[in-house]
C-alpha cells in the first residue's frame, strides 16, 4: 500500500534524530564538512557530506566487506541495491509473500518483498509483474518512483523539466523536485531531469539524505503547495460515510469496515481491487467507478456499503488498487497497496449479503443456489437458517453445513404489488450470525 504521507513523516522523524545539510547533485544548499570521514574514495565528491549522513544512519556499509573503506561512489546503483538502502532507511517490516520470481538467492531478496509489500515497488514491468529486474540499474525516473512512494511526498503543482513528458515517472519526479529532493540532473540546463540516467551510489546518498531530511523537517516545502497525505492512499472507516476515516495501511481490523480510495483527484475515473493478489494476476475484486470508490460498492445515496472482514482469515491481508486518472497512457494510472490485520472471532459470512427478485404478480422464481455460507477460519461446521419480516412469499433452506449453499425461492402468487423484504439470519454455534437480505418487488398486473 504505499504509506501514508503523514504517517510515515511521522514515524521516520520519530525514528531519526540527527539531522545534517545536504550537499547535493545540484548543489541546493551548502553543507558543512564532516569531522571524520567514513571512506577513503568518496573524498572531494560533492555527495561526501550525505554519504556519511546514511553511513551515520546504518543505512550502508559501504561496496566491500573485505574493504570496508571503500564506498565506490561512482557505481551505479541496481534495483536489488536500492531496495536494501529504502528498507534500511524506513526500517520497513518483514513480510511472508514473496512477490516476485527473479530474485531468489539475491542477498537483498528479503528486503524486495519488504519494499513491494510496503508499495514502494510493483516490479520492473507491466507485462510480467512478476519479475522485479534485482540487476537492473535504478534510473533517476525510477529513483523519483521509489523516493515518492517510500516517503509519500504529495504531488507536485507544477512542471519542473522538459526532458521526461514522456515518463510514466513524470508526476513522481515533479513531486520530488517542488520539495527540494533533487534539483535536476544540470547546473547549465535546470530544466533538465535525464529521467533514463542511471543513478550512481554517491547521487543515490543524496537523494536518501534529503528525503529523510524533509520528513524529518515535517514534510516542509518551499513551495506555495503545502502536504498532504497521498491523495490516492487506500483509506477506512467504521461509518458507511466514511468519517473519522484513517490510512488502511497498518490497521487492524474486525467486523464491517468501509474502505475507500478518496476522490481527492478530480480526474480518477475507475478503480480496481485486489485482495491477497500483490501482482494483480487474477480478476479484480472490485471495479469501481463512482466515487468515493469503494471495494464493496458505493450506495444510491452515496454512501458506503460495508466490507464484511469475516470474509478473511486471521492474520495479514493486503489490498492493491489501480488507479486511473483519465486515460489509458502509462502516466494515467497510479498503483497503491495498503496491508492490515485482521481480528475476529469465529464467524460466518456470505458470498452475497443482499438478493433480490423482479417478478409479475402470479410469477414465481428460484431457487437460487448463489450464496454460500463460509467460516472465516476454514472449518467446516452446521448452520440454521430463519427468517423474519414479511415471510409468507420466501421460500429458503432452513438448516446445512459450510462451503454448501442455502436454496432461495420467491413466490408472487398471491402477493401484493410492491416490495417485500425478509431478514434471513443465519447462525452456527460458537460463531458469529450472518444476514442476508431478500427483496421481491412485484409488479402488478395491467
Amino acid at each position: 500500500m504505499f504509506r501514508s504521507g503523514a504517517g510515515w513523516a511521522r514515524r521516520v522523524a520519530g525514528a531519526m534524530g540527527l539531522i545534517l545539510l545536504v550537499a547535493a547533485v545540484v548543489p541546493l544548499a551548502a553543507g558543512p564538512a564532516v569531522a571524520v570521514g567514513t571512506f577513503t574514495d568518496d573524498d572531494g565528491s560533492p555527495h561526501e557530506t550525505n554519504i556519511e549522513f546514511i553511513a551515520a544512519r546504518g543505512i550502508t556499509g559501504g561496496c566491500s566487506t573485505q574493504n570496508p573503506n571503500l564506498y565506490c561512489p561512482g557505481n551505479p546503483v541496481t534495483r536489488a541495491q536500492m531496495a536494501s538502502f529504502i528498507v534500511r532507511a524506513l526500517n520497513l517490516p518483514a513480510t511472508g509473500t514473496d512477490f516476485f520470481t527473479d530474485d531468489n538467492g539475491s542477498p537483498h531478496e528479503d528486503n524486495i518483498n519488504r519494499l513491494a509489500a510496503a508499495g514502494v515497488t510493483t516490479g520492473c514491468t507491466t507485462q510480467n509483474p512478476q519479475l522485479y529486474c534485482p540487476g537492473d540499474g535504478v534510473t533517476r525516473a525510477q529513483m523519483a518512483t521509489f523516493i515518492k512512494r517510500a516517503w509519500a511526498v504529495p504531488l507536485a503543482a507544477l512542471d519542473y523539466f522538459t526532458d521526461d513528458n514522456n515518463s510514466s515517472h513524470q508526476p513522481n519526479i515533479n513531486a520530488i523536485r517542488e520539495v527540494n529532493i533533487t534539483g535536476g540532473c544540470s547546473v547549465q540546463h535546470p530544466n533538465l531531469f535525464c529521467p533514463s540516467q542511471i543513478v550512481t551510489r554517491g547521487q543515490m546518498a543524496s537523494f536518501l539524505t534529503r528525503a529523510i531530511q524533509w520528513a524529518e523537517a515535517g514534510a516542509t516545502t518551499t513551495s506555495t503547495t503545502q502536504p498532504v497525505s497521498d491523495i490516492y492512499e487506500l483509506r477506512v472507516s467504521p461509518f458507511d460515510t466514511r468519517v473519522s476515516s484513517a490510512a488502511l495501511n497498518g490497521q487492524v481490523l474486525s467486523e464491517d469496515q468501509y474502505i475507500f480510495v478518496p476522490q481527492s483527484d478530480p480526474v480518477i475515473n475507475r478503480v480496481r481491487f485486489w485482495i491477497d493478489d500483490p501482482t494483480r494476476a487474477g480478476a479484480p475484486y472490485r471495479v469501481e467507478s463512482l466515487d468515493l470508490f469503494d471495494l464493496e460498492a458505493t450506495k444510491p445515496n452515496g454512501d458506503a456499503f460495508p466490507y464484511d472482514t469475516f470474509k478473511l482469515s486471521n492474520g495479514t491481508h493486503r489490498i492493491d488498487v489501480e488507479i486511473r486518472r483519465n486515460g489509458d497512457t502509462p502516466a494515467d494510472f497510479v498503483y497503491r497497496s495498503a496491508t492490515f490485520t485482521v481480528q475476529n472471532s469465529p464467524g460466518l459470512w456470505l458470498t452475497k449479503y443482499n438478493v433480490s427478485f423482479e417478478l409479475a404478480e402470479g410469477e414465481s422464481a428460484g431457487p437460487l443456489t448463489n450464496v454460500v455460507v463460509r467460516t472465516n477460519n476454514g472449518t467446516s461446521t452446521a448452520w440454521q437458517a430463519s427468517a423474519s419480516g414479511d415471510t409468507s412469499w420466501l421460500t429458503i433452506s432452513t438448516s446445512g453445513t459450510t462451503n454448501h449453499p442455502i436454496s432461495i425461492s420467491a413466490s408472487a402468487v398471491g402477493a401484493s404489488p410492491g416490495m417485500h423484504q425478509a431478514l434471513v439470519t443465519i447462525t452456527a454455534p460458537g460463531y458469529k450470525t450472518a444476514q442476508l437480505t431478500v427483496t421481491m418487488n412485484v409488479s402488478g398486473g395491467g
